[in-house]
Order: structure tokens, then sequence, then C-alpha cells
């Protein structure tokens, strides 16, 4: 109890009969029994009143882990499969140059008038 060995409780006690007497020691050993009951009531109290709040939210928190966990998962999936899609080999359309492929003007011509034209019989 507050770091002292029983010899030393034991000699506090002695010099306290010695000082305060045999008629004023037990009047004061009971104020101060009664004072650390008070404290302990006081800090049960205090203790709660600061852990109820703190079980209300424990809840909602706990789901919020929860969905921010999955959310992290399912991003480290996304990005693991696409690091997999990376390293797999492209098709050839995608690898063929683009001298190869048709010019953008023979599919669409460029000239709005060129447009109209096409649309006339």
């Amino acid at each position: 109890m507050f770091g002292l060995s029983f010899s030393e409780l034991a000699a506090i006690l002695v010099v306290a009969l010695v000082v305060l007497g045999p008629k004023r020691l037990p009047a004061l050993a009971k104020g101060l029994g009664e004072t650390l009951r008070q404290l302990r009531r006081a800090s049960a109290d205090l203790r709660g009143a600061i852990d109820e709040p703190l079980r209300e939210l424990r809840g909602p928190l706990e789901e919020l882990r929860g969905d921010l966990q999955q959310t992290v998962h399912h991003f480290e999936r996304q990005v693991h499969q696409a690091a997999v899609d990376d390293a797999a080999p492209a098709p050839a359309a995608v690898m063929a140059p683009a001298a190869v492929m048709a010019p953008a003007a023979a599919v669409a011509p460029a000239d709005p008038a060129a447009l109209q034209r096409q649309g006339e019989p």
C-alpha cells in the first residue's frame, strides 16, 4: 500500500500514537478512512461517467473499423489484380503500331463541309 513495507507502516503508526495520543488517534483514523472511502467512491463515479459514453461510441467505431478494413482489403485486391493484368502479355491489336492501323482521316473526315457532302446523294 503506497509503496511502504509493513515495518515502515508500523513505525508511522507508533510515531502517530506518540504524537497524537491514544484519545485522538482513533478519531483521526476514522476520518482518514472516511476520506479514502469518499475518494474511491468519487473515482468510481468519475470512471463510470467517462466509461459509459465511451461504451456507446465503441459500437459504431467498431463497425466503422470493420468497414474500413473491408475497403482496404478490397482496394488491395484491386491493386494486386491490376498488377497481374499489367504483367500479362497484351493482345496483338493493342500492341500494333499506329502506322499499321487505319488512318483516322479514312475513317472520319475532319472537314465539316466534307461531312455535309457525304450526307448528300
